[in-house]
């Protein structure tokens, strides 16, 4: 599990460094899941629903 870098309410928020350097997290991440299941999904939320709002990425694998 990787620990936050910085609370950043959404994706155009934050600046591009910060942006750059998680998703370098989540290009591990997602290469992990990739070697172990065959193929990774990656995807973000925008919106009013949530209710602490913050910048967050799901890594998930689909059966192939």
């Amino acid at each position: 599990m990787h620990e936050p870098v910085a609370l950043s309410p959404a994706l155009y928020d934050g600046g591009p460094a910060l942006l750059a350097e998680v998703m370098a997290v989540v290009r591990q991440v997602a290469a992990a899941v990739l070697a172990e299941h065959g193929a990774a999904q990656v995807t973000t939320n925008l919106g009013g629903y949530q209710e602490s709002k913050h910048l967050h990425f799901h890594v998930i694998h689909r059966d192939t």
